[in-house]
C-alpha cells in the first residue's frame, strides 16, 4: 500500500552533499566525502601538494627513515649535552625545536642505530 505524504510533510533529501558517507577513491576506505570523491584528509593532502595527477601517499606515523642516523648525529654533534639547543641546531642545519624532539626521545630510551 503506497502511502500518501500529509501536508507539511517533506520528503527526505537524497544526501548528495559533503559529509554523505563514500568509499575514497584514494583511500579506498569509507568515509565522508569532501570533494572530488576524496575524503577530507586525501583531498586536502592532494591540494596541499599542489594538485598533482596522483594524490600523494599519507605519511606514516613517526616518518622519519632518516631519524637514526640523525639522531646518531645530534649525539655526536651535541658534545654531550654540554652544548646549547641553538648551538647544536645550527650545527646540524635543524631547529632548536628539533633538537629538544632528539633530547626527548633519547630520554625515552631510544639509542640511535
Amino acid at each position: 500500500m503506497n502511502t500518501v505524504p500529509l501536508a507539511g510533510d517533506t520528503p527526505p533529501k537524497p544526501n548528495t552533499g559533503k559529509g554523505r558517507l563514500i568509499i575514497c577513491r584514494n583511500c579506498r576506505e569509507e568515509k565522508r566525502y569532501y570533494a572530488d570523491h576524496l575524503c577530507s584528509a586525501c583531498w586536502k593532502r592532494w591540494d596541499g601538494a599542489g594538485r598533482p595527477a596522483e594524490v600523494p601517499p599519507p605519511r606514516k606515523r613517526g616518518q622519519a627513515a632518516a631519524m637514526p642516523s640523525r639522531l646518531r648525529d645530534y649525539v655526536i654533534a651535541s658534545d654531550s649535552g654540554t652544548m646549547s639547543a641553538a648551538k647544536t641546531a645550527k650545527r646540524l642545519g635543524v631547529s632548536p625545536r628539533t633538537v629538544y624532539r632528539y633530547r626527548a626521545r633519547l630520554r625515552q630510551g631510544e639509542v640511535p642505530a
